[in-house]
C-alpha cells in the first residue's frame, strides 16, 4: 500500500511556470495576466477562464489566482523573482468555499517542507513533511470524522514503522514502513494485547489476511477476513463512473455560463450500506451541488465499511467532477 496523502492534490502552480518574461515592479504595484482553462495566459481577459495577480511584497513576489467568471478564489503562492519561473515559498490552495484545500511549501522551485491537507468542512486530512514526491516526517492521516487513523514516523526515504487505528473495532495496528509503502506483516491487538488480525503485505497492492481466535490460532477461512475496508459503491471506482455517466446531468444554466469543477460530497453509510445525511461540503455553484447531492441520494445501498472484519458506519467524502468538453 502506497502512502498517497495527495490522492487529489492540485498543484495549480507547476501549470503555470515558464509562461512570463520578467516585470519590474515596485512594491506594491500589482501585475494582473488572464489565463486560459488551461492555466497559460491568453491575450485578452475577454476568453480567459482564470486571472492572476502578482505583486512585490517584502522583496518576495506573492500571487493570487482567482476564476474570472465567478471571482471565486483558487491558490496563492508566491515566486523566487519576476520571472515567474520558480515558485517559492508558502503555497494554498482552496476549495470553493474559500476553505483551505492544500498547503505545501517550496524551496527555489523544489517543494520541501510542511505539508496540510484539508477536506471541503475544514476537517484536517493529512499532515507531514514533504520533500519532492516523498511524505516524511511525523505523518498523520485523518478520516472524514477527522479521528486519526494513520500515525507514521518516516525518514526522508520513507522508512519507518507505523500505527493504524481501528477504533470501531477496539484494534490497533503496528508495522513497518518501506520507501513509502507499508510492508511486511502488520499486527492488530485489542485493547488487552492480544493479537486478532494480521494483514501482510505481497506488493502489487496485494495483501493476505489472517483472523484468530481467543487461543491464537488462526481461524478457519480466515484468509477471507477484512482488517478494514473504506465503503465503496457497489462493483468499485468503474461501476461508479458508469453510474455518474449515466445520472448525471449538468444543469443548464450551468452550463450556460460556462461553471464547471469539483463538488466534494459527504454522507453516511450505514453497516447495512444505506446512504444518508448526504451534503455537499464544497462546490462551484448551488446547481451542480444540488446535482451532485440528488445523484448520491440515487445511487442506492454501498458496500458498507469493515473494520476487524465486521461492517461499521462511516462518513465517506466522494468527488463528482462536472467538466464542460
Amino acid at each position: 500500500m502506497k502512502i498517497k496523502p495527495l490522492a487529489t492534490c492540485m498543484v495549480l502552480g507547476l501549470w503555470l511556470l515558464g509562461a512570463f518574461t520578467k516585470v519590474p515592479a515596485q512594491s506594491g504595484q500589482r501585475i494582473t495576466t488572464p489565463l486560459n482553462a488551461k492555466l497559460a495566459p491568453t491575450g485578452s481577459e475577454k476568453n480567459a477562464y482564470a486571472l492572476e495577480e502578482r505583486w512585490l511584497q517584502q522583496g518576495q513576489w506573492r500571487a493570487k489566482l482567482t476564476e474570472k467568471a465567478s471571482g471565486m478564489l483558487l491558490a496563492e503562492y508566491g515566486f523566487a523573482d519576476s520571472t515567474r519561473n520558480t515558485l517559492h515559498g508558502t503555497y494554498t490552495s482552496y476549495w470553493p468555499n474559500r476553505r483551505k484545500q492544500e498547503q505545501r511549501t517550496y524551496h527555489m522551485g523544489q517543494i520541501d517542507g510542511p505539508f496540510k491537507r484539508w477536506s471541503g468542512d475544514g476537517i484536517l486530512g493529512v499532515e507531514c513533511m514533504q520533500t519532492g514526491e516523498r511524505y516524511w516526517g511525523h505523518l498523520k492521516q485523518y478520516d472524514a470524522e477527522g479521528i486519526l487513523h494513520y500515525e507514521l514516523v518516516l525518514d526522508k526515504d520513507g522508512n519507518g514503522t507505523g500505527t493504524e487505528f481501528l477504533p470501531k473495532a477496539g484494534l490497533q495496528g503496528t508495522g513497518m514502513v518501506v520507501g513509502g509503502e507499508l510492508a511486511g506483516v502488520w499486527e492488530f491487538k485489542n485493547e488487552q494485547g492480544q493479537k486478532l488480525m494480521e494483514r501482510e503485505y505481497l506488493g502489487e497492492g496485494k495483501t493476505r489476511n489472517t483472523c484468530f481466535d481467543a487461543a491464537g490460532k488462526p481461524l478457519p477461512d480466515s484468509e477471507n477476513c477484512i482488517v478494514s475496508r473504506m465503503a465503496e459503491f457497489p462493483g468499485g471506482p468503474d461501476a461508479w463512473s458508469r453510474f455518474l455517466q449515466k445520472n448525471l446531468t449538468y444543469p443548464k444554466a450551468s452550463r450556460k455560463a460556462d461553471v464547471q469543477g469539483v463538488v466534494q460530497v459527504k454522507f453516511l453509510v450505514s453497516k447495512e450500506g444505506a446512504v444518508s445525511q448526504v451534503k455537499a461540503l464544497s462546490a462551484p455553484d448551488a446547481l451542480l451541488a444540488e446535482e451532485a447531492v440528488r445523484v448520491v441520494q440515487l445511487s442506492g445501498r454501498w458496500n458498507p465499511a469493515i473494520e476487524g472484519n465486521q461492517p461499521v458506519a462511516f462518513w465517506h467524502i466522494q468527488s463528482i467532477t462536472f467538466r464542460l468538453e
